[in-house]
This record gives C-alpha cells, sequence and structure tokens, in this order.
C-alpha cells in the first residue's frame, strides 16, 4: 500500500523521489473497483503535495532517519534501498569496505506533513517547499485510474 502512494506521488508530480510518511495510511485498498471515496478512506487527510530539491547527502539523512529503530516510518519510490542497522560507522561501509553515498541533486515530493512540518526531518525544513499543483488524494486517484489493469484495453 505504501508504495503505490508514494509512487503516485513521485510519478503525478514527475519528481525523482516520492515520499511518504507512513503515519497518514489509515486503511488499505480493498479488490475490486476503486472510487475517490475508498482512497480518502485509506488516507482520509486534504493534504497538497510539496516539491523540494535535496542533494544525495540530504536525502540519504532522511531516509537514514525515517528508518532508524523501530521507526521505518518513511515510504519511498524512485529507488531501492536496504536497511542495515550496524553502527553508524558501520552502516556506511559496503560488503567490500567501500563507503556509500548518493550523489546528485534530487527533486523530491512529499504530503505537507514530511515536507513542511516539523515531524522529525528537519533537514526537509531548511527548503523552500514548493506546491506541486497537486493534492495527495488527486495524486493517488489519477495514478490508480492510470495503471488500473480494468483501463487497459484489450487487443
Amino acid at each position: 500500500m505504501g508504495r503505490l502512494l508514494s509512487d503516485a506521488i513521485r510519478l503525478e508530480t514527475g519528481a525523482d523521489v516520492g515520499l511518504l510518511n507512513r503515519g497518514g495510511i489509515r486503511a488499505a485498498i480493498p479488490r475490486g473497483p476503486i472510487t475517490p471515496r475508498i482512497v480518502y478512506t485509506a488516507i482520509p487527510f486534504e493534504e497538497d503535495l510539496y516539491l523540494l530539491e535535496l542533494t544525495g547527502a540530504e536525502l540519504l539523512e532522511i531516509l537514514e532517519t525515517g528508518m532508524q529503530g523501530r521507526r521505518r516510518d518513511m515510504e519511498i519510490s524512485g529507488f531501492t534501498c536496504r536497511r542495515n542497522q550496524l553502527s553508524p560507522t558501520e552502516k556506511d561501509r559496503g560488503a567490500h569496505g567501500e563507503r556509500r553515498t548518493l550523489i546528485g541533486r534530487s527533486i523530491c515530493s512529499g504530503n505537507h506533513r514530511i515536507s513542511c512540518q516539523e515531524c522529525g526531518y528537519g533537514i526537509m525544513l531548511e527548503h523552500e517547499a514548493s506546491y506541486a499543483g497537486i493534492s495527495l488524494l488527486e495524486a493517488v486517484t489519477s495514478h490508480i485510474s492510470r495503471v488500473s489493469p480494468s483501463n487497459r484495453t484489450t487487443p
């Protein structure tokens, strides 16, 4: 469910990365026809989506915050990562001792809570978040409509 929602955020805003705080997911979407009302039951918040430009190091810091301890409250889209619970000095090293980093700049998209409020991701507050022009509910319903197998034509 979280992957579907973070994919919708990323794809419907055109961002490189989609981020969503897991705490906003209140129910699963059942099988069968999906209406905006069903989506609203799953994510019952009138939240707009925002875009931020982050460096690879900043994105890595956000991911480490979202994945630490039992918290794991971050849903991500646009890349994969593996959770490593080693000590801080060990966790940045790969299997052969190489240091792992994220480089470059990414356009990240997230909901209002994760992009604009103090919820443990202070690095995001250091950046100007710009309105993406779409709400979370609109992004998810549009994405589901676009990728739904029932909307595909048969040859």
